[in-house]
């Protein structure tokens, strides 16, 4: 990564041979940091003691981070898959993982080798600790650090709690590579370098030296994670403009130029991994019903300072665990992963301070032509960068210019903590280097206070943090178990009906059911399909629809369909609601024994001989039609002012202001009859009027706060139909709610007649 040599600069014959006694130094660093990186992971999660087949973490993103490597596994990529959203299928191009297709790649190639989703996930954590190792030891090495406080720095690094806190349920947020990256050119620029293009004669742009390797870097940024890739925005544009103060007047416009190509070539990759998604999108809509973000939310999951400067939760020391505890207690915690433990905050704060005290602007030694700046870096141009990071994350931050400017579906800008965490490590080594330069120790001293700041960096950092698949074994092989009895039943490749429903992706949890409990049954099966995982706003709604009728015909709808089987969680439900349920089932089926698992938890109930029944009362041409109905039944994309949809148990409710538009689907190939039912009230008591237009129609309902039920005869071509809402109730804001509240429509539900 170093800038090319000038002592080198002169032809093949001079760079050949140079070229080859750097190789062995290359190699034997890179031994060196890999075999200590991995020796560190392995001793540290006890590889080898205890067993990685089953998940660290078995709750939320983590399952559905193993649900993603299993999709991988069986299809190659994460795209889809139709052993999820039964019958139709599970396609991710409305949630799109694009921005992460490096960390895709290389799950792929582990899947070549490694066949079980949940080792290939563990597996992929454990060397994302080599990954970030590796990259931030080059990155050190390049910026002129010596091996010793290098490999430190490496080792600190990787093992940042972030890295911990985010296990595997942000699987590839926590394989952080690129940011090494980013900070190496942010520094770069800020120290004159124009690292990718220079202004010649006439103003002519051409290529600098390195530009290669600057691009390379840049597309790797783009493919490994879209939030460190517009993380690096921010940090390239101010880096830019320092270097370009900073630079000669012939260098200013190289220097600026050579960020701003950074920043496209970056920004171009993150598009081009996500071209996919786009031309999807383009064609069948963008879907408001995934992915929704409101700007509000950047404060929501803002960077909290004190949470860098605090010790990590359940640290070793029982002092230090009750000050984190104090300091991180607050009504809106963000996303408690930003500690960077007691080293890092000290390098943080020491450049900080070096940036205050000298100006990060000014030069301690000339600024050297461009693309000859070799390092190591000024810490008060660390510091600089790390203000900047801090004020773009901040609640009310910069981040805000990027809402505005239509990024707001990335709202989590606490996470560029991690960025602020190597800026910070990269300060303190370099003074640390500056320190023993100048007291001319004895050269056994530098390695011996590598050793001690690693040994105490790794003790204060991952108090408490310790991930252990241990324990969650005996849940995970109780699901394997239940699973693997309903596939003893059910012949390959049948369907699996799931209650309760639960949208796809992003639900909060329902009753006790965790986000995505409803993917474990397809981490544990082999040949079966399963209904859940369907995209939300898509084919798959019909399913919600077919749950709202009552149990026995319920029981139809699905057969008619095709399910197989009927598995229900009893933890999706609250109070009596889950036996009510399994009783209605129970007796609609007649005499059967379902299977159960997990304490009685889970429960299966084999629907074939139902299937014989239902063709037998209403004959195949009847069940043929039920399906056909089924399946067909009208969506929704509520779009144009209804705010996020809320799911208050047993109810969907979409709060508007004065106007909004509902997008109603009709898949069937004929028009469908029938009526949208719904509830629908007032924010403020009334008397006051919603009025309803379709296709030129106007209804008008008077409401108050009380819900009002309202049937809308509905008829729909084939294709949308814009349901267009007005009222004329005046504004309600709560306090703390942001949004503008005139009326709210309940419980949608559309009824053929």
């Amino acid at each position: 990564m170093p800038a090319a040599d000038p002592a080198i600069a002169n032809g093949a014959a001079t760079q050949q041979p140079a070229a080859r006694r750097r190789l062995p130094v290359v190699a034997r660093e890179g031994a060196l940091v890999l075999t200590t990186s991995a020796l560190v992971t392995v001793a540290f999660f006890r590889v080898g003691w205890v067993s990685w087949s089953t998940p660290v973490d078995y709750a939320g993103d983590a399952v559905s981070e193993a649900a993603f490597a299993r999709i991988i596994i069986e299809t190659g990529w994460t795209t889809h898959t139709n052993r999820l959203g039964a019958p139709t299928g599970l396609t991710l191009y409305d949630f799109p993982l694009g921005a992460d297709n490096l960390h895709n790649l290389i799950l792929k190639v582990m899947s070549w080798f490694i066949r079980d989703p949940v080792s290939l996930v563990n597996a992929y954590f454990l060397l994302g600790f080599v990954l970030v190792a590796v990259a931030a030891y080059a990155v050190l090495r390049a910026l002129r650090l010596s091996v010793p406080l290098a490999l430190t720095g490496a080792l600190l690094f990787s093992f940042a709690p972030f890295h911990m806190i985010r296990g595997t349920a942000h699987l590839t947020l926590g394989a952080y590579f690129s940011v090494p990256l980013i900070c190496w050119l942010a520094l770069r620029l800020a120290h004159g370098d124009p690292v990718f293009a220079t202004v010649g004669p006439g103003r002519r742009l051409r290529l600098a030296p390195g530009w290669l390797l600057a691009a390379v870097l840049a597309v790797v940024i783009g493919s490994s994670g879209a939030y460190y890739a517009l993380m690096a925005v921010p940090l390239l544009a101010v880096a830019g403009l320092v270097g370009a103060w900073r630079a000669g007047r012939g260098s200013r416009l190289s220097v600026a130029a050579g960020a701003a190509a950074v920043v496209v070539v970056s920004l171009g990759a993150v598009a081009a991994n996500n071209l996919p998604s786009l031309l999807f999108q383009r064609a069948h809509g963008t879907n408001p019903q995934v992915d929704v973000r409101y700007p509000w939310e950047v404060d929501d999951y803002a960077l909290r300072p004190i949470d860098m400067l605090a010790p990590v939760p359940g640290h070793h020391l029982a002092p230090l665990r009750t000050l984190s505890s104090k300091l991180t207690t607050s009504r809106s915690i963000s996303e408690p992963s930003q500690f960077l433990g007691a080293v890092t905050a000290l390098g943080m704060v020491l450049a900080v301070a070096w940036a205050l005290a000298r100006g990060a602007a000014r030069a301690e030694r000339p600024v050297p032509e461009p693309g000859r700046w070799r390092g190591p870096p000024e810490p008060q141009v660390a510091g600089l960068l790390i203000v900047v990071a801090v004020l773009v994350g901040v609640t009310g931050g910069l981040s805000w210019i990027g809402t505005l400017v239509g990024l707001g579906k990335v709202r989590a800008w606490n996470r560029i903590s991690i960025v602020v965490a190597f800026l910070g490590l990269v300060a303190l080594l370099v003074l640390v280097e500056r320190l023993l330069a100048r007291r001319r120790l004895h050269p056994v001293a530098r390695p011996v206070l590598a050793v001690a700041l690693v040994a105490l960096g790794l003790f204060d950092q991952t108090g408490g943090l310790r991930l252990d698949p241990r324990a969650t074994r005996a849940a995970f092989e109780a699901d394997a178990a239940f699973v693997h009895q309903i596939e003893a039943t059910l012949p390959p490749g049948s369907m699996v009906f799931q209650l309760p429903w639960q949208p796809f992706p992003e639900q909060p949890p329902q009753g006790s059911m965790s986000q995505y409990d409803q993917l474990k049954p397809f981490l544990h099966s082999a040949t079966l399909r399963w209904s859940f995982g369907g995209m939300r706003g898509r084919e798959s709604d019909w399913q919600e629809a077919a749950t709202r009728l009552p149990p026995g015909q319920m029981l139809d709808a699905i057969v008619a369909v095709g399910f197989s089987g009927l598995y229900i969680d009893r933890a999706g439900y609250v109070g009596g609601d889950a036996d009510r349920l399994v009783a209605a089932v129970q007796a609609a089926l007649g005499p059967v024994e379902p299977l159960t698992g997990d304490g009685g938890r889970l429960v299966f109930f084999d629907l074939r001989p139902h299937h014989d029944d239902l063709v037998a009362r209403l004959g195949p041409g009847g069940v043929t039609a039920l399906s056909e109905s089924t399946l067909h039944v009208p969506t929704a994309w509520w779009t144009g002012g209804f705010w996020f949809e809320e799911r208050p148990y047993g109810h969907v409710l979409h709060y508007a202001p004065h106007d909004a538009t509902m997008e109603v689907f009709n898949r069937a190939a004929g028009a469908w009859h029938g009526t949208l039912e719904m509830q629908v009230r007032s924010a403020e008591p009334g008397p006051h009027r919603v009025d309803v237009t379709v296709a030129g129609s106007v209804t008008h309902l008077a409401v108050t706060e009380a819900w009002t039920d309202v049937a809308l005869p509905l008829t729909l071509a084939p294709g949308t139909t814009t349901v267009r809402f007005h009222s004329d109730a005046p504004v309600v804001h709560d306090p703390g709610d942001p949004r503008a509240l005139v009326f709210a429509v309940q419980d949608p539900s559309f009824v053929a007649r």
